[in-house]
């Protein structure tokens, strides 16, 4: 595709690119990681954010959020 899986991220609303590029640029200008480890940052730090999100901001209904508690 010729892009990189950042930049993906970006497009899909999954990173924020405001918030996250100068953290994603350093993590991928790093020489002594491999491309690998660094893609393996980018998607922890990206499942850290999301795990952040409080639940009806996740949600895509209200049962989701309901399904969660039992009610």
């Amino acid at each position: 595709l010729s892009i990189s899986s950042e930049t993906l991220y970006v497009r899909a609303g999954i990173l924020d690119e405001d918030r996250t590029q100068n953290l994603v640029d350093s993590i991928l200008q790093d020489s002594k990681i491999t491309e690998r480890q660094k893609q393996r940052l980018i998607d922890l730090y990206k499942d850290f954010l999301e795990a952040n999100v409080e639940p009806h901001e996740r949600a895509s209904s209200v049962s989701d959020i309901t399904e969660g508690t039992g009610s």
